[in-house]
C-alpha cells in the first residue's frame, strides 16, 4: 500500500513538472513575440522621427513655404495683408 502511494505521488510530480514545462514553453514563445514587436514598434517610432526632423529642417521649411507662396517678412517689417508669415 505504501508502494502505491509513492507511484501516485511520483506520478503527480511528474504530470505537474510536464505542465509546468509547458507554461515555461508558452511564456518563453510570448515573451519573443512581445520582444520582436517591441522592436517594430521602436523601428516604426525612430522612422517617424526622422521623418519629423526632415520636415522640421529650415530647407524643408522654406521649401514649403515657398510651394505654399508665403511670402516671409524681414525681422522689423509689419504684417501688409498678402504676407502670411513673419520670420524674426
Amino acid at each position: 500500500m505504501r508502494f502505491a502511494w509513492i507511484i501516485l505521488a511520483f506520478a503527480v510530480i511528474a504530470a505537474v513538472m510536464v505542465h509546468l514545462r509547458l507554461e515555461q514553453a508558452s511564456v518563453r514563445a510570448e515573451t519573443y513575440r512581445l520582444s520582436a514587436l517591441r522592436h517594430e514598434v521602436r523601428r516604426t517610432l525612430w522612422d517617424q522621427q526622422i521623418r519629423l526632423s526632415e520636415l522640421a529642417s529650415p530647407r524643408q521649411v522654406n521649401q514649403r513655404g515657398r510651394q505654399l507662396a508665403l511670402e516671409l517678412l524681414p525681422p522689423g517689417e509689419s504684417f501688409t495683408g498678402d504676407q502670411v508669415v513673419q520670420r524674426d
